[in-house]
């Protein structure tokens, strides 16, 4: 009895050292953390804020379910709101005995108090309130993994789920943003142990709670997984009575029959203007179910890819398919069970639907497959010979808890630190003189009353040399915006090819190129690590390039052919809209298999040059008018450190792009000016199109200077790298 007693305690206390190092994970970084414009963020505390001011629980958006905004709502008003007028009251309490702040405080005086103080400027407070309930919930994952872990095999698999839950990347960067996610993942983990609890004896208080945890569940996200696992335990004890009478007669079992009538009562309890405004309900739900690609079919790969690398971990990935083996060996009953919530999970998100593009959807099933990573782990530790499976279950607990404390870790302290969009505008204010032009999109903020804004958009400005056109002399990129181009790549169905991120296909594509020249040129950059998602800006010069002296050094005429330029793409490279045609190199207009087919000059050996200037001529014939407040069709030069990088266009130094074409349907003589960067010895120029279904684009009589420039509007500039995981997002926004 002592030992037993002795033994009890010691897995308590390890659940609370675990719950402990869970809180630190999840609350340190929630302020000021994630920036505050997610969409779907700002609807979920807006609608529990609106619950308060116009006391009604009608909450105008069913996206998701009622009850995260009630509990919000809940917090809200039973929390956060009276620490705020106690926090009022005591901070003013010289100015209310001196007689300055009148109490009671008057209607108008305590609305303003109530939006100012206790909300905060742009309902700033209730956004942290929202992020520290989530967070709260987020440790109530960890707590819930244990629970299932334990009832599910036994305590040791449950301290070891929890400590994996606990230090997961995904689960730690999601408690740090009030979406309804984590309170998913909780309930969809509480719903699974009621399923479980009810296996072990069923009577009419656990089919009670059984299905209030599933109503819950359901009022969280309409999501039925639960209720499988809930089947497939009906048919379990059914089959476990000798008879086929008594199988059948256990079918009619009131205990579970009530279940889906519990869960329904309360869901619509939580949910009752769901029903009462059902049209405008069933309208939102469908735009929903068409974002995500309803009965789509189609296999989604990208999922799967970045939860083996990212969201779970490559080591940890082996351990939970190790796990599901064993177990599936040793405890066929349970693993099934435990599948029963996890397959038709991945089925409903990589194959009826495109809903894995959104890989914060899989917040919610990471818990129940880490549990099979613990059992995979504490299976392996009573292998004998013990010695050496205690080291090897050691070895694996270590690599597994390494890869996601690691990015945990990172995501946490990078969020104490200011928003970027803050420290950006207090920098531009203090750093960039007045009146000058600064080229940025309308979502940056700047201070518009001291600079003029350019536009900074595809359409019209977006590379160097297009800024400069329009008078720019500081651009300012935002990679929350600069990088929505480089997505298609996740959505692609029926495929191996998006376990891996084209990176060097991306990043010969226009606007990879228009983002990586202006990193010789920064300033200033406030980028977070790739594992804190946040909104990250680049503020760089717009150089100015001239030539002083040139001497020719190739000529392109392409009288009798192409002159040793070649067809280039990295899907295909003979795709028939490239060809010669009367003195000149075409991109025809229409769809291609690649997305960066291009023409790319020789090899041109550069040693001894001082820089170059590129004269050509290029026409963009555009058929609709429409096109014509567009550009399509450019030039660019790519610099190598040796004659094998470019040949095979690899390794590049630098790019140097000419503005896109913006003047249709005639013969337009045009420049490119630029230096080489250090080590720079070979050059190669590239003929590329943007978008190919504005029209077709020509380019001829291209002359190539060896050229002595004279460089301005580059002081105090350096030369930044950007994170591949930064300008290419690992998932959605990275989230």
């Amino acid at each position: 009895m002592i030992k037993k007693l002795k033994k009890m305690d010691r897995c308590t206390g390890l659940l609370v050292v675990i719950l402990v190092i869970a809180v630190m994970l999840r609350f340190i970084g929630t302020k000021p953390g994630y920036h505050p414009n997610h969409s779907d963020e700002t609807t979920i505390y807006s609608t529990a804020l609106d619950f308060i001011k116009h006391k009604n629980f009608e909450p105008y958006r069913y996206e998701y379910p009622a009850l995260t905004n009630l509990v919000n709502y809940a917090a809200y008003k039973a929390v956060f709101i009276p620490l705020g007028w106690l926090n009022f009251y005591f901070t003013n309490a010289g100015k209310i005995i001196d007689g300055q702040i009148h109490v009671p405080l008057g209607k108008d005086v305590r609305n303003k108090v109530f939006q100012l103080e206790i909300l905060g400027a742009q309902d700033v407070n209730i956004l942290m309130w929202s992020r520290w309930v989530t967070a709260l919930f987020g440790v109530g994952v960890v707590w819930a993994s244990y629970l299932v872990g334990s009832k599910l095999f036994n305590k040791h698999v449950g301290l070891l789920s929890a400590f994996l839950v606990c230090i997961n990347y995904r689960q730690v960067l999601n408690s740090h943003l009030g979406l309804p996610d984590i309170y998913n993942a909780f309930f969809f983990l509480l719903s699974f142990w009621a399923v479980l609890h009810l296996r072990e004896k069923i009577n009419l208080k656990r089919s009670l709670l059984c299905g209030v945890i599933l109503g819950l569940h359901l009022s969280t996200k309409y999501q039925f997984f639960p209720f499988l696992a809930l089947f497939l335990v009906y048919l379990e004890k059914s089959w476990q009575h000798p008879s086929l009478k008594a199988k059948i007669t256990f079918l009619f079992n009131r205990y579970f029959i009530i279940i889906p009538f519990v869960s329904f009562f309360v869901f619509l309890l939580l949910n009752p203007y769901l029903f009462i405004n059902l049209e405008t309900a069933l309208s939102q739900l469908a735009y929903a179910s068409l974002k995500y690609g309803k009965g789509s079919m189609k296999l989604l790969i990208y999922p799967y890819s970045y939860l083996f690398k990212i969201g779970i971990g490559n080591v940890t990935s082996i351990v939970i398919i190790v796990g599901m083996l064993l177990s599936l060996i040793k405890d066929s009953r349970k693993a099934l069970l435990l599948l029963s919530m996890v397959i038709p999970y991945f089925f409903f998100f990589t194959f009826y639907t495109s809903g894995g593009f959104y890989t914060r959807n899989f917040v919610s099933v990471i818990p129940l497959l880490l549990i099979f990573a613990g059992y995979a782990i504490f299976q392996v530790a009573n292998f004998k010979p013990r010695f050496f499976f205690i080291f090897l279950a050691l070895l694996i607990f270590s690599l597994s808890s390494f890869e996601n404390l690691k990015n945990s870790v990172i995501a946490v302290e990078a969020y104490t630190h200011p928003w970027n969009r803050v420290v950006l505008k207090d920098w531009i204010s203090m750093n960039i003189p007045e009146g000058k032009k600064i080229a940025a999109h309308s979502s940056v903020a700047i201070p518009d009353e001291r600079n003029q804004r350019l536009p900074y958009d595809i359409y019209p400005a977006f590379s160097p040399d297009e800024f400069e056109e329009l008078g720019a002399d500081y651009a300012v990129t935002s990679f929350d915006w600069a990088t929505v181009d480089f997505y298609g790549w996740m959505r692609q169905t029926n495929s191996l090819q998006p376990w891996n991120r084209p990176t060097a296909i991306l990043e010969k594509t226009f606007n990879a190129m228009a983002v990586k020249e202006l990193t010789p040129f920064v300033v200033y950059n406030l980028i977070k690590p790739w594992q804190a998602p946040e909104l990250n800006f680049m503020v760089a010069r717009i150089p100015r390039f001239e030539t002083v002296v040139k001497k020719l050094k190739k000529d392109y005429n392409f009288q009798d052919g192409p002159g040793g330029w070649t067809k280039e793409g990295e899907v295909v490279k003979d795709d028939p809209q490239l060809k010669w045609e009367g003195q000149s190199l075409i991109i025809g207009d229409g769809g291609s298999a690649s997305l960066v087919l291009r023409w790319e000059s020789e090899s041109i050996n550069t040693i001894g040059w001082n820089g170059f200037e590129i004269d050509y001529e290029i026409k963009t014939d555009a058929a609709n008018l429409a096109s014509l407040e567009r550009r399509e069709g450019f030039i660019f030069v790519a610099t190598y450190a040796n004659l094998e990088d470019a040949k095979f266009d690899r390794n590049r130094l630098s790019v140097r792009m000419g503005a896109r074409n913006n003047e249709f349907n005639k013969w337009v003589q045009k420049k490119l000016i630029g230096v080489f960067p250090a080590d720079a010895k070979f050059l190669r120029i590239g003929f590329q199109a943007y978008n190919s279904a504005i029209g077709a684009v020509s380019l001829k009589n291209v002359k190539v200077y060896d050229a002595l420039i004279k460089t301005g509007n580059v002081d105090g500039v350096k030369q930044i790298e950007i994170d591949d995981n930064i300008l290419f997002p690992v998932s959605h926004g990275n989230l």
